[in-house]
């Protein structure tokens, strides 16, 4: 068998291949060098692909910067010339022109033309003018209004029960000239307090006297005496000095620290106490009412009644089921009605009150067998029992 050298080949890359291949040549041989000539052929595309793309870019970032450099360029005087030994001279300026330009410019001109346009300017000046436009606008100059009349807002008086359980008057009043309303709920038992539940504004009327320049006069108030009378105020709200829930089940236990004071006979018997101190209370005025209010913290049908105690002297942190003073056998007063969550309740507690006595004790008793809570004084000033006394006049 006969040897080739292939790298004599060489010659044939340049034009197609007319070799006919014997059988003695190898076919792998000659697939190898097929592959090797489609390579270079494709090597040689992209170099020149590449070769045009770069072309394309250079001569484009080359517009691109001549485009720049023509637009920054500074603008020359026409006609400017340097002198050989003389100083540089000054461009002349033109003098300005009496007579307004027809052509329009791009840029505005540094000195303003003295005879007025025959075309009104569009943009707006800070100065009046001295002569008005004859021009009529688009939009009509609105006219001077008068202010609104004065508006006084009323509605029928009423009585209704305040966030207190008091009831009390309600009223509305206006600021003149104004809409905003506010609620004017009277003078109560317990001062002047805002209703939770005032009635809404009626309607809006006009004033029956109309309003004068002339201001109203208002009568000045007298210098006070050199001994004023001290007027004993007419309420008195006594918080408990303790209160305390107990069970009968745990007879020994103590529930002095709890916030809750509770009724029941379902889950277990408890039972409420209340110890208040009328050692303030002026027992020389006569009393027109007395209310026990507590805040109810759950939904019970009854809130049960209350007995006054054979003797008011007990403490709270040490108070048991054992210890604790029993009912003197009659009903006070009774929650019946159904008891809500977060609403107060009042009961009339008069008939508990007895001349001379510096403390009054009361039991609260269940009167179903369906829980009741209520909040102590632990809860805060906010939701503590109170007993309210209202002295006559």
């Amino acid at each position: 068998m006969a040897a080739y050298n292939w790298d004599d080949l060489d010659e044939f890359r340049e034009r197609p291949i007319e070799v006919e291949w014997g059988s003695n040549i190898h076919p792998t041989r000659r697939a190898r060098v097929l592959e090797a000539r489609e390579q270079e052929q494709k090597r040689n595309k992209l170099v020149s692909y590449a070769v045009v793309v770069l072309s394309l870019i250079v001569a484009v970032t080359m517009v691109a910067f001549v485009s720049v450099t023509l637009m920054k360029a500074p603008t020359r005087e026409v006609g400017a010339s340097k002198s050989v030994g003389l100083p540089p001279q000054a461009p002349e300026t033109p003098a300005p022109s009496m007579k307004p330009t027809t052509t329009q410019s791009m840029h505005p001109s540094s000195s303003p033309t003295v005879e007025s346009s025959e075309r009104p300017s569009n943009a707006a000046s800070d100065h009046p003018s001295a002569h008005p436009s004859k021009i009529s606008t688009g939009f009509p100059t609105a006219a001077p209004r008068a202010p609104p009349a004065p508006i006084v807002c009323v509605d029928q008086p009423g009585f209704f029960y305040n966030a207190d359980g008091d009831k009390v008057s309600c009223d509305w009043f206006g600021t003149v000239g104004t809409y905003n309303y506010q609620r004017n709920c009277g003078q109560t038992d317990v001062g002047n307090a805002c209703l939770l539940r005032c009635k809404d504004y009626i309607d809006c009327v006009m004033p029956t006297d109309s309003p004068t320049d002339e201001p109203t006069y208002s009568p000045t108030t007298p210098p006070p005496t050199s001994n004023p009378v001290v007027v004993p105020p007419k309420t008195m709200t006594i918080y408990p000095t303790g209160d305390a829930m107990i069970k009968q089940s745990t007879a020994q236990a103590n529930y002095g620290s709890a916030s809750w004071l509770k009724v029941d006979t379902d889950s277990g018997v408890f039972h409420s106490l209340l110890r208040f101190d009328l050692s303030e209370e002026d027992s020389n005025r006569p009393i027109e009412s007395a209310t026990l209010r507590l805040k109810a913290a759950s939904d019970c049908p009854s809130g049960g009644y209350l007995q006054r105690t054979y003797h008011p002297h007990w403490d709270e942190m040490s108070i048991t089921w054992d210890s604790a003073p029993q009912g003197d056998g009659h009903e006070i007063a009774r929650f019946s009605d159904p008891i809500f969550t977060g609403f107060w309740y009042s009961v009339d507690v008069k008939s508990a009150l007895r001349p001379g006595h510096t403390a009054l004790s009361l039991r609260l008793y269940p009167a179903s067998s369906d829980e009741c809570i209520f909040a102590s004084k632990e809860k805060g000033s906010d939701e503590s029992p109170e007993l309210r006394i209202v002295y006559a006049e």
